[in-house]
């Protein structure tokens, strides 16, 4: 334990900066730092040992594996008498999830709402025309982020592949 703490502290300026490219996956703060350590410290880690580090009580640090647990970035895992956590996921990976979700749950529900409304109801054709562009903007926003997933997504599968 005495080696994760010193870890801890030494990296503890890169777990918030984890932290922070975390919270934009909506997860509450406390389930961000878990997941951020976790992230960075690649090796398994008991509950104790977490309470240890972020100095949160045990029903917290269960709360936010369990919801970790259900996202799938979490797992439990059998060790001994206890059980030991590891992500599922790397940090790269959780971004790219991100950007997928923005682009399907947020930017073309918005174009398909803007198409929605301009088939549907009566606006002026100065709104129309605003609409339209906007709709045609954010098409091309929703294709060219999507193209940029892929790349990414190739660009991991290669990190991944490559050998050590």
């Amino acid at each position: 334990m005495k080696g994760y703490v010193e870890l801890y502290n030494s990296m503890a300026p890169i777990i918030k900066e984890v932290q922070k490219l975390l919270s934009h996956l909506n997860l509450p703060y406390s389930c961000s730092l878990i997941l951020g350590i976790l992230l960075l410290f690649q090796s398994s880690i008991t509950i104790k040992d977490l309470m240890l580090l972020t100095g949160y009580a045990k029903s917290t640090v269960s709360t936010c594996l369990n919801i970790l647990d259900k996202i799938n970035v979490v797992s439990r895992v059998k060790k001994g008498k206890g059980n030991v956590y590891v992500t599922n996921v790397d940090l790269m990976q959780l971004l790219i999830l991100k950007q997928k979700s923005i682009v399907s749950n947020e930017i073309e529900p918005l174009s398909n709402k803007i198409d929605k409304v301009l088939s549907e109801m009566k606006v002026s054709s100065e709104m129309s025309e605003r609409l339209s562009k906007l709709s045609t903007k954010l098409k091309m926003l929703a294709h060219q982020l999507n193209q940029l997933i892929r790349k990414c997504e190739e660009g991991a599968i290669a990190l991944d592949s490559s050998p050590n």
